[in-house]
């Protein structure tokens, strides 16, 4: 971020329901906008230009316990450039691995992306830079990057300045090495899409998804999209926000919970910032009830997954309190449980009431009250007490199916 004098970054702690932040560290002197940063492997890129010059910048660091170490930057190019993204892209590279794509004043304000490489040991440094490839000639705006890792691939999305402001997308492609190469552009709005800022890769449908203002309308929508091959098509947008007017819309994943993690200003409800949690089925998306993450004026809203403590953090600028950068931390109901490795006694033989007694089939035991099992399978418990073929978080063992409706308890 910038604290109105110099570049600087922090590192933030989760603990419970709160989080604290490191000593905030300088990464560049004097005035610093535009500033994407992408993470892996316990390293971070940052994009960012000069207020001086415009010309784009990136600078490498490297996160350890409270703090960051930052190598030297880079100005790659003598012209300007801004719109800057930035995303971990590992795909076959030792080294960790970055996308970064920007805008380039100097090439007709061309969406224009590259690989970066940082070295893996010792000061972070940048180790490799791949030659930079144009991926739309007719003015990007809005750049955002994600991730795809079930593919290996990263995809772009932008606002295109030069075809009436559509919302556009394609495949990005390009191992250790190689630079950028890109799948067939896709339209996921064909009329203006505006003030998205980041995607998501949801994990567990293996989709990208991206929410955004509906230029036309003010409309909040979310599209998913799915990768085939070098390319990406899109279902129909959905409408996430009962108002008519929202901006600085973010997108999130919470593999814990299985939910995308929508936040954003809701001009129609006096700027309050808000969050909203969806469920990706096929190529669309559900939504549940709005959350109000902050009552003032809210702006820079991003939400990022906690892997370590199975929560998600949100960044934002609270222009309701002086402009201050705050941080709180959320938990999604989805993902709450009281679930660990050693308190899983069994499965009940019958339907109980909350605080009456029952039957318990315990370890070695048979339950037959179950539907819809695959037989010799392994079945695990869920965080909402369910069944499911894959382990939730913690990884707990219910038993082994013998039938579609009986199950033996593991001990």
């Amino acid at each position: 971020y910038y604290d109105g004098s110099n570049g600087k970054a922090v590192v933030g702690t989760v603990s419970g329901s709160n989080i604290t932040f490191g000593t905030p560290v300088q990464f560049d002197s004097g005035e610093c906008e535009d500033i994407a940063v992408g993470a892996g492997k316990g390293k971070i890129l940052i994009a960012y230009k000069k207020q001086s010059n415009s010309r784009p910048r990136i600078i490498p660091g490297a996160v350890s316990g409270t703090s960051i170490t930052f190598g030297s930057y880079n100005e790659f190019q003598t012209s300007e450039g801004n719109n800057f993204a930035c995303t971990y892209h590992p795909s076959g590279s030792s080294n960790p691995r970055f996308l970064f794509a920007y805008r380039d004043y100097g090439n007709s304000y061309a969406g224009t992306a590259t690989f970066v490489e940082i070295s893996a040991t010792g000061t972070p440094g940048i180790v490799n830079l791949q030659s930079a490839v144009v991926y739309d000639s007719s003015q990007s705006t809005q750049n955002t990057l994600v991730y795809d890792s079930n593919a290996g691939k990263s995809v772009i999305f932008w606002r295109d300045a030069g075809s009436s402001g559509q919302g556009k997308a394609r495949v990005v492609s390009g191992n250790a090495g190689a630079s950028p190469s890109y799948g067939t552009e896709a339209t996921f709005e064909s009329g203006k899409a505006n003030d998205f800022t980041t995607a998501a890769f949801d994990s567990e449908n293996n989709k990208v998804v991206l929410a955004y203002m509906d230029g036309n309308t003010f409309k909040g929508k979310c599209v998913v999209g799915t990768i085939n091959g070098t390319d990406i098509s899109f279902g129909t947008a959905v409408q996430f926000n009962g108002t008519d007017n929202v901006d600085s819309v973010s997108t999130g994943y919470d593999p814990y919970a299985k939910k995308v993690i929508v936040t954003y200003r809701d001009s129609g409800d006096s700027n309050k910032g808000k969050l909203i949690e969806g469920t990706v089925s096929g190529t669309s998306i559900t939504f549940g009830s709005e959350k109000v993450l902050n009552d003032g004026n809210l702006y820079y809203n991003v939400p990022t997954f906690d892997s370590s403590n199975n929560k998600v953090v949100i960044a934002f600028r609270d222009i309701g309190d002086s402009s201050k950068g705050k941080g709180v931390v959320y938990e999604s109901v989805a993902s709450s449980t009281n679930l660990t490795t050693e308190n899983y006694i069994g499965i009940a033989a019958e339907a109980i009431s909350d605080g009456q007694t029952g039957k318990i089939n315990v370890a070695g035991g048979v339950n037959s009250g179950q539907t819809g099992l695959t037989t010799a399978r392994k079945y695990y418990v869920q965080n909402d007490g369910s069944l499911g073929t894959s382990a939730g978080n913690p990884s707990v063992v219910a038993g082994t199916s013998i039938s579609g409706t009986q199950i033996i308890v593991k001990g």
